[in-house]
């Protein structure tokens, strides 16, 4: 993926949302998790990734990536957003608050369909 930002046409380091990391939707267990390899892939590409994931405190998270789990994303704004697991804390938070955390234009690739019945995200860039 490359990104350019800004009106200047530099490169800048996109950030990256990653909700969810965990095996499975509302589970705790993150051992079989294929996250960890999107997490590397996104990152070796020099990009900034940050992880939401209310279902797994920073002790049982991977050491690797426990210094970019966020225990909060309220007021937080990123490039891009990539919604992994489809956690109902997810659905409720809703889209329209997962779009106000994206940069415009807006890029949120809803992997689990999360959001696929919302109106709201026909007018952003969606790719599921």
């Amino acid at each position: 993926m490359n990104v350019v930002g800004g009106d200047s046409g530099q490169s800048a380091q996109p950030r990256i949302l990653v909700m969810g990391y965990t095996f499975k939707e509302n589970c705790p267990d993150a051992r079989n998790s294929l996250m960890s390899d999107l997490v590397e892939s996104i990152s070796a590409k020099g990009t900034e990734v940050a992880i939401y994931e209310p279902w797994v405190s920073k002790q049982s998270m991977e050491i690797k990536h426990r210094s970019v789990l966020l225990e909060e994303i309220k007021g937080l704004t990123f490039d891009g957003i990539a919604i992994d697991v489809g956690h109902q804390v997810f659905r409720e938070t809703g889209a329209e608050e997962v779009i106000r955390m994206c940069e415009v234009p807006p890029c949120i690739f809803d992997v689990k369909g999360s959001f696929r019945n919302s109106n709201r995200f026909s007018k952003v860039i969606m790719r599921n």
